[in-house]
């Protein structure tokens, strides 16, 4: 068997032949029961008898490996020759030396600004997150199926804690629960795949030993910079058109609609919308929190009959308003031939015709919150203020702000994890 086991797997298929070779082996150098034998064989027979089969047997084995042994010293006269490589040439190895070589004064004040208002808005998406029913699920899961290990907190629970990778995880569903967390180009998702992982590590180091406001805020830039790295690599990050990701368009689609200003369903005969082919946005009457999330139809519905779509927009009474349904029964959608499905090109544009025969019209191709588009310090405390104020106390919420703005001239970052317990 060990030398079976020594054997290479492109000639494992010789195992079942030595096995039938050994057998024919034995039954042909062992004598036939059927034959006359000697009763009483003498020693220095049975001896000579041993011999001759222990001969034939080796013959046959050797015969049996040769190939075998051949092919194997081959195989590793290939590996040898193989040409690998040099360790600085590969991404895993540059990826490495960037993570290793990067220092907090290589960040910008640009990017100390944006990486804070990233962090700003990821924890205000997270805090409102974990009040949704998906994120409920993942911490009960994460409760009853793992032992406990109270080191890291998590977003809306006071006094519950999980191991470091539970709370990031748990954080994480909490963050793109409502699908409001940022969004760039490439597509993705940047800061709650990174920043919960930041906070619960941070967490789990001792109190003497806790990372600065500007190490966290490396640690944070270094995940994003990673993430868009890997994102570059996507071919289909630019342009998805079977497999579209809505939260630019369905944006879009919303800044279009405050073009023409809230309107009356009364006063409605027929609502255009010109927007990019994509089937998973086109959900003419949502049911659910998350279909009207990603409805074309919805937002610009929504927006014409307030002015704006924010988190209450969304919820079980608000999709069930006769006036909103009266508006949903009167879009049509087109998709005309300049508005590919690019997130750097798209457009979205509505026109409302009246009653009264007037027509109203609105169109973006920038929507407000895009790169090219950023919200306001204003807009964005806004925000913040509307998702963590549905479940942090007021006073909490303007202290958070206060530290993110902080966070690069604090001595360790023991303030914001103490905040978010």
């Amino acid at each position: 068997m060990p030398l079976l086991l020594a054997l290479p797997c492109s000639s494992q298929h010789s195992v079942i032949a030595l096995d039938y070779i050994k057998t024919v082996s034995i039954r042909k150098a062992a004598p036939s029961f059927q034959q006359p034998v000697d009763s009483k064989p003498t020693a220095s027979k049975r001896k000579k008898k041993e011999e001759q089969l222990t001969e034939a047997m080796i013959s046959k084995l050797q015969k049996t490996f040769r190939p075998v042994l051949a092919v194997r010293e081959l195989h590793k006269s290939a590996l040898k020759v193989l040409k690998r490589p040099a360790p600085d040439d590969t991404v895993t190895a540059s990826f490495g030396k960037f993570i290793s070589e990067v220092k907090p004064q290589h960040l910008s004040s640009v990017v100390l600004h944006r990486s804070k208002r990233m962090v700003l808005d990821s924890i205000g998406v997270g805090v409102i997150g974990s009040t949704t029913d998906v994120f409920e699920l993942a911490l009960q899961h994460c409760q009853h199926m793992y032992a406990p290990d109270d080191i890291s907190s998590v977003y809306g629970r006071r006094g519950t804690r999980l191991s470091p990778t539970l709370a990031a995880f748990v954080n994480g569903v909490a963050t793109h629960s409502m699908d409001f967390d940022d969004t760039w180009h490439p597509a993705t998702h940047p800061s709650g795949a990174v920043l919960p992982a930041v906070l619960a590590l941070s967490e789990m180091m001792s109190a003497n030993s806790k990372p600065s406001g500007m190490d966290f805020l490396l640690a944070f830039n270094i995940g994003i910079e990673i993430q868009g790295r890997l994102m570059r690599f996507s071919n289909e990050a630019h342009n998805i058109p079977k497999r579209f990701h809505p939260p630019s368009v369905v944006g879009t689609m919303g800044s279009a609609a405050f073009g023409p200003g809230t309107v009356s369903p009364a006063q409605v005969q027929d609502i255009l919308l010109r927007v990019p082919k994509s089937k998973y946005i086109n959900r003419p009457f949502p049911e659910s929190e998350h279909e009207a999330r990603h409805s074309f139809q919805f937002n610009a519905c929504s927006a014409l009959l307030d002015g704006e779509v924010t988190v209450q927009s969304f919820t079980p009474a608000a999709l069930r308003r006769p006036d909103l349904l009266a508006l949903l029964s009167r879009v049509r959608m087109e998709h005309p031939q300049d508005n590919p499905a690019n997130f750097n090109s798209m457009y979205g544009e509505v026109q409302v015709s009246l009653v009264g025969g007037d027509i109203l019209k609105g169109h973006c191709d920038t929507f407000y919150g895009h790169w090219r588009n950023p919200l306001t310090n204003e807009s964005l405390r806004k925000k913040f203020r509307n998702n963590a104020g549905a479940v942090l106390p007021s006073e909490k919420v303007e202290m958070l702000i206060d530290v993110v703005e902080e966070l690069d001239r604090l001595g360790d970052c023991r303030a914001l994890l103490a905040l978010l317990q």
